[in-house]
């Protein structure tokens, strides 16, 4: 319970910082799909954690960030969030 309070916490205050134009749409998408997809795939669990543990790596996936075109990816999928997103990630 304490973890999933702590997620939700990290995305509202990653959704307000879009206000003041910091907004890391990769990180978002991130946390939306471990929060919102089971059983999700373990590369986007590696996502989660690198996001929230500020690491380099988690479970043997090297965290990079994101590139203009990643950027532009995350974006477009957040903007089409639907039922079927998860299985499209999975």
């Amino acid at each position: 319970m304490p973890f999933r309070f702590l997620k939700t916490i990290f995305v509202a205050a990653a959704l307000f910082s879009a206000a003041c134009g910091d907004y890391r749409p990769c990180d978002v998408l991130a946390l939306r799909v471990c929060d919102e997809c089971p059983r999700v795939a373990d590369y986007w669990q590696a996502a989660c954690l690198c996001v929230e543990n500020k690491t380099l790596k988690e479970k043997g996936y090297k965290c990079l960030e994101p590139v203009d075109e990643d950027e532009v990816r995350c974006h477009a999928t957040l903007e089409n969030w639907d039922e079927n997103t998860c299985a499209e990630l999975n």
